[in-house]
């Protein structure tokens, strides 16, 4: 977390130079890859900077799901072995243990500072109904992700 503020500031930069493109791009791999920040940033950061707020919340939505959708077919492809070699056995087992015992892991994810990266490859290595698996991820994200555009409207006007 020390390097955050850094990583923010060229997440800044980035969006500055290259706008919706670069929206996109760090809100897909913010939600494909585990790493600090979020898509929440690029959204906020791109709206306070003067981009269309309903353009840039359709993008994040967008590099999300797709993130999401990715990363569940990542679990199943790859399974647990790919999981471990990308994130490592201790992450495996303390995420397998929580998304095992609580039922609502995805949406809780999705909503919450839980990490969602893990959770949605995981999903894919139990093979989590589809249909459940995207309503309870991508609604609970929407929902988030539109407050956020929201909270940096509100921050702007």
């Amino acid at each position: 977390m020390v390097f955050l503020p850094r990583v923010e500031n060229q997440v800044q930069s980035f969006i500055i130079s290259y706008g919706l493109i670069a929206v996109f791009l760090i809100a897909f791999l913010a939600d494909l890859l585990m790493q600090p920040i979020g898509p929440d940033v690029p959204l906020y950061i791109g709206v306070v900077f003067g981009l269309h707020p309903i353009q840039v919340l359709a993008i994040v939505l967008f590099a999300s799901s797709l993130a999401t959708v990715l990363g569940y077919y990542l679990g199943i492809k790859f399974g647990t072995e790919g999981f471990c070699k990308f994130y490592g056995e201790k992450k495996y087992k303390k995420i397998k243990s929580r998304y095992l015992k609580y039922s609502f892991i995805v949406p809780i994810a999705a909503i919450s500072p839980v990490p969602y990266v893990p959770i949605c490859w995981i999903s894919g290595i139990f093979r989590m109904n589809k249909v459940k698996f995207f309503l309870y991820a991508l609604i609970p994200r929407t929902i988030r992700l539109s407050l956020v555009a929201l909270f940096a409207f509100i921050t702007v006007s």
